[in-house]
């Protein structure tokens, strides 16, 4: 299966596979987090405090030799 094509045809704007070490984190975004600046603190499981802390993140997107990202817009 590919799983861009797959995100393309569920609606999704855009899709990629990448390798997780192309990730960088910044955990000082977290404040914006904690905020709620977009409205999803506690209400998406994705977000904090469901997601666990700055290090748990990492952690887990670290685990995968790729990390699938996917954007609605």
């Amino acid at each position: 299966m590919d799983l861009v094509k797959e995100a393309i045809f569920l609606g999704f704007s855009g899709a990629a596979v990448m390798d997780t070490m192309q990730l960088v984190f910044v955990p000082e975004y977290r404040m914006f987090c904690e905020e709620n600046l977009c409205g999803c603190y506690n209400v998406n499981p994705a977000c904090p405090p469901e997601s666990g802390t700055v290090e748990e993140m990492k952690q887990r997107a670290l685990q995968r030799s790729e990390e699938r990202r996917v954007g609605k817009g």
